[in-house]
């Protein structure tokens, strides 16, 4: 976990009310952002900086003893000349906000906070105080990330809840080949939850929609695929906690472990909260408080990465699908369409057996 400038909730209902974030999404697409301000830039960066600005970054300055340039970034004021006219910049207050010091941070969190979304097509959704990513690196890696949007302090001195702050991000990096587990798994937690993926019910349409071409093939020896999904649905189990899946009493292994390219020290599981509504992802590296989970039969410290809410379960497949069906792993739409079949045949009530047989109809390629 490390802390980033970030948008709170508040900061993103006055956003979206005020039309600022339609705005600032344009002036990204069009990179007309400004560059980060360098330490060494400092003095310039006061000495042209409007006089309300000058005093805020002056303030700012006297609580960091070493600013980065994203920190001078937040006070520069950058993004607010960017898109902003000169009468709007004389009334900030029109925003919702008390001045154009928190107007200019609040534009520039956003800002911030956007680069970690600026992965090719990341697939990226905000709910219950969280703001989740799913995306792709250049090397087809799986990578997720989240954060916190409500910080520990919410409020203002004054008792107004705080619109941008520093804001716990945590990171899950899984190799390339754990695209269709993830989808697997959020599959296999709806169905445990009694939650509805509706985009799974109609993979059909759902994957035309993103340019199938209605091939479906199972995965060969050396595609990256999850041709054995039946197998592992009936077979594992989705961890719970508090710990309810010992593999030496239920004879089953855990479902959805993931790890990172070449670190195979490091596993992440997926874990059921106690009461259902939660899915989490551990890991056996981290801070804060532990929990123990058995995934090989011995007992071992877990620490929490990323929630996904029961009801945000079709936005965890569908990161996972539309990262396959763009480009973003190395996995070929035909072997994710064999997947999502064989979850078909199982919400259908066929055996593995009858699965396994009736798939001999689809080519290995």
């Amino acid at each position: 976990m490390n802390e980033v400038w970030g948008v709170t909730d508040a900061g993103y209902e006055i956003l979206a009310r005020t039309g600022l974030e339609k705005r600032l999404d344009d002036a990204i697409v069009r990179g007309h952002m400004g560059g980060f301000v360098e330490a060494g830039e400092v003095e310039e960066l006061l000495q042209r900086a409007r006089p309300e600005r000058k005093e805020a970054a002056q303030n700012f300055l006297q609580g960091i003893k070493n600013p980065r340039p994203e920190d001078l970034f937040m006070v520069s004021g950058d993004v607010a000349d960017a898109i902003l006219t000169k009468e709007e910049l004389q009334k900030p207050e029109q925003f919702g906000v008390h001045d154009l010091s928190e107007l200019d941070g609040l534009l520039a969190a956003y800002v911030l906070s956007s680069r970690f979304d600026e992965f090719s097509r990341s697939y990226v959704w905000r709910s219950n105080g969280l703001k989740t990513s799913i995306a792709g690196y250049t090397d087809g890696d799986l990578h997720i990330d989240q954060m916190v949007l409500i910080p520990d302090v919410a409020q203002n001195p004054d008792g107004t809840q705080r619109l941008f702050a520093r804001l716990p991000r945590f990171h899950i990096g899984a190799d390339y080949s754990f695209w269709p587990v993830l989808a697997a798994t959020a599959l296999k937690y709806a169905d445990t939850v009694g939650a509805e993926i509706q985009e799974a019910k109609n993979w059909r349409e759902y994957l035309t929609s993103l340019g199938w071409d209605s091939k479906i093939a199972e995965t060969s020896s050396w595609g990256v695929g999850f041709d054995s999904f039946a197998m592992f649905y009936f077979n594992t189990e989705l961890a719970q906690i508090p710990d309810k899946t010992n593999v030496r009493e239920i004879k089953k292994q855990f479902f959805g472990i993931m790890q990172p390219n070449a670190d195979h020290e490091t596993i992440y599981v997926p874990a059921i909260e106690a009461d259902d509504q939660w899915l989490a992802f551990y890991s056996n590296r981290g801070a804060g408080e532990p929990v123990e989970l058995a995934p090989y039969g011995t007992p071992l410290k877990f620490y929490p990465r990323v929630y996904i809410p029961k009801e945000d379960a079709s936005h965890l497949f569908r990161g996972a699908v539309q990262g396959i069906m763009t480009g973003n792993s190395r996995t070929r739409p035909e072997f994710l369409a064999y997947m999502l079949w064989q979850h078909e045949q199982i919400k259908a009530g066929k055996s593995e057996e009858q699965i396994s047989k009736e798939g001999e109809q689809f080519d290995r390629l």
